[in-house]
């Protein structure tokens, strides 16, 4: 979660088959030799049950190759755990086989004592295969796990349709008969002094289910979405071309569901397509009433903060050829580049909490790399009214840390920045302090390019002597604390 892979947790048991690989890709093909037997097995009902949700259909027999010995409640083999499907294979920087970045889910938990041969050697193949993602880290960043991609818009279509309220209810209906089954069955083998399983006692722990009666399909509808209901009421066709007609404009509503966006559907130009980017900045170019509609699409579907037009637009002609768009990576159109001169990557501008994140420095802070992972730079710029700001750029490398909060009993160094100003300079309000990243504890982080901004005023020469002190981290090592001083001429 705090890297945003995409090789996140689905609630989903994987058991000791495989399907629907790719025949072609690399970790089949070598050094090692993968040699599949595969089989045409019965498909699972409850996936075919399932499909019907995303428009599709699956046929009676699915290929399928063994990777391990079968995982059963009595031999205690685990099982295993799969990622979310949906929006996985939207950036470059991830394929269906389980490599996002440089992270790799092998979701087979078996050890390879356990596995066939070709599960050996396709293991072996993919970590020969891995060597050459060393530190090609991941680009598109799944902050929230069950974050909506346009995927949902064809569930929701599903959803509300009168074939949807039938199965629902016959599903709750077998539902009701198996476990009343069930439970009928242990009990009458408990009053008939038979010996009962685990399993058995679970289901006499059990209150007896009530019989499911199907609600009206208005009611039902009403429980899917009520402001859809008061325009579209009970007709079907009406909510399946509301989501057909609107599927290029949605985006999350940040909470797991999404949202027609006016302002895209106003222009009639799809948020997935880069020409919308570039009416943005046509909007802006020209000012007057569109204006802010144009900053607030380019805000909101990429990561800069650029300050004028044509900062805007030198970008996007810079690296229109290598932006992607991502949906579970955010529903943002990001550069396909690892360097981090680039503007357009980082995360941490949209994790600002006041909602008005930097301007994306034109100019890195600095290079870094696994041995020098901290760059700080340390400038004076302009304020309002006579005033200056001391402003701290820190860019730390990916996949470190520097220590913003520290949870009782931690002992780490927080980072510290002291500004001593020459005489006749105050300094105005308190330090002005980066958006962190959270943790599992009270304890938060420094990760990317964050700014810290210290204003002052008053009159004169003189010198602004600047320290800033840290300590970064990976999720292995920790390194020494380290105080830098700066010195900046007024």
């Amino acid at each position: 979660r705090s890297v945003g892979t995409k090789n996140d947790w689905f609630c989903l048991c994987l058991y000791n088959y495989a399907h629907n690989w790719k025949k072609d890709h690399a970790i089949f093909n070598g050094p090692f030799k993968v040699s599949i037997r595969s089989e045409m097995l019965p498909t699972p009902e409850n996936a075919k049950e399932y499909c019907p949700i995303y428009g599709y259909t699956l046929p009676e027999l699915t290929e399928m190759w063994l990777v391990h010995s079968a995982v059963t409640p009595e031999n205690g083999k685990r099982i295993g755990m799969v990622s979310r499907p949906w929006g996985y294979t939207d950036s470059p920087d991830a394929v269906a086989i389980g490599r996002h970045g440089n992270f790799f889910h092998w979701g087979f938990a078996a050890k390879p004592s356990d596995m066939t041969e070709p599960a050996r050697a396709a293991l072996a193949n993919a970590i020969v295969y891995m060597k050459d993602f060393n530190r090609r880290h991941v680009i598109a960043r799944k902050k929230d796990e069950g974050i909506a991609t346009r995927d949902r818009a064809t569930a929701a279509k599903y959803t509300v349709s009168r074939a949807c309220w039938k199965d629902q209810f016959d599903t709750n209906m077998k539902f009701y008969h198996m476990m009343d089954s069930m439970i009928t069955a242990v009990k009458s083998r408990k009053a008939a002094g038979e010996k009962l399983l685990p399993a058995d006692e679970m289901y006499l722990k059990f209150t007896a289910p009530e019989k499911p009666v199907q609600e009206p399909y208005d009611q039902y509808l009403q429980k899917q979405d009520p402001k859809l209901y008061e325009i579209f009421g009970e007709d079907e066709e009406e909510y399946a071309r509301y989501y057909d007609k609107n599927r290029p404009y949605f985006t999350t509503d940040g909470a797991y569901g999404i949202v027609v966006d006016q302002d895209a559907r106003s222009l009639k130009i799809a948020n997935n397509d880069i020409r919308l980017l570039y009416k943005a900045v046509e909007l802006l170019e020209n000012g007057g009433n569109d204006a802010e509609k144009g900053r607030r699409l380019l805000e909101r579907y990429t990561l800069c903060r650029f300050s004028t037009p044509a900062q805007w637009k030198s970008w996007l002609d810079a690296n229109r050829d290598r932006m992607f768009f991502t949906e579970s990576g955010g529903w943002l159109w990001l550069v396909d580049t690892l360097d981090p001169a680039v503007p357009g990557n980082d995360y941490s501008v949209r994790d600002k909490s006041d909602g008005n994140a930097p301007v994306v420095p034109a100019v890195p802070a600095g290079v870094t790399d696994a041995d020098n992972p901290v760059a700080l730079k340390a400038e004076l710029a302009d304020g309002p009214d006579g005033t200056k700001d001391v402003v701290v750029t820190m860019t730390v490398h990916d996949g470190f840390h520097t220590y913003a909060t520290l949870a009782d009993g931690d002992s780490f160094i927080p980072t510290e920045i002291t500004v001593e100003l020459p005489e006749g300079y105050e300094k105005v309000g308190e330090l002005v302090l980066p958006a962190p990243s959270p943790s599992a504890t009270a304890t938060t982080y420094y990760t990317g390019t964050g700014v810290f901004r210290q204003r002052i005023k008053g009159s004169g020469t003189g010198v602004v002597t600047c320290k800033i002190r840290y300590q970064v981290c990976d999720a292995s090592i920790c390194m020494p604390p380290v105080t830098k001083t700066f010195d900046l001429t007024l």
